[in-house]
């Protein structure tokens, strides 16, 4: 019975430690970094995103700053390294945690990214050319 109490927390930490993330994202290369103000401008303007999450990162983070917007049919984030010793470069991306999305999720995504990338470009001067973005796996 006492390997029993001692196996079922192990097995617990294992199942709840298997989560899956899919995201789909596009990435390119930054020369200067967009304000935050900027950034979140763009995002508000928007009409179907109703809320946006700044964070600012820290050291051991994998971005300098991060946004996350949820609309209606899609959410996502934006964000960016600027730092000497690393690459810089921005992100716009969506996530989805233990769910694999179906095509129609996949649409509302791409489309609103396209939408936060118009939005971006059009009021922040800092942002690549449509053209620098890659899709990332």
């Amino acid at each position: 019975m006492k390997g029993h109490a001692f196996a079922v927390p192990i097995l617990a930490t294992l199942l709840l430690g298997c989560d899956t993330y899919y995201s789909v994202s596009r990435a390119a290369p930054l020369s200067t970094a967009p304000s935050s103000n900027c950034v979140e401008h763009s995002l508000r303007s928007i009409p179907e995103i109703h809320q946006v999450i700044h964070s600012k990162g820290t050291p051991g983070d994998p971005f300098d700053d991060q946004f996350c917007y949820k609309g209606e049919s899609a959410h996502g984030t934006v964000e960016w390294i600027d730092r000497p010793e690393k690459t810089k470069s921005i992100r716009i991306s969506s996530g989805w945690l233990n769910h694999v999305p179906s095509a129609q999720e996949l649409m509302a995504a791409f489309s609103l990214m396209d939408r936060v990338y118009a939005a971006l470009k059009n009021n922040c001067p800092q942002i690549p050319a449509a053209t620098e973005f890659r899709e990332m796996k």
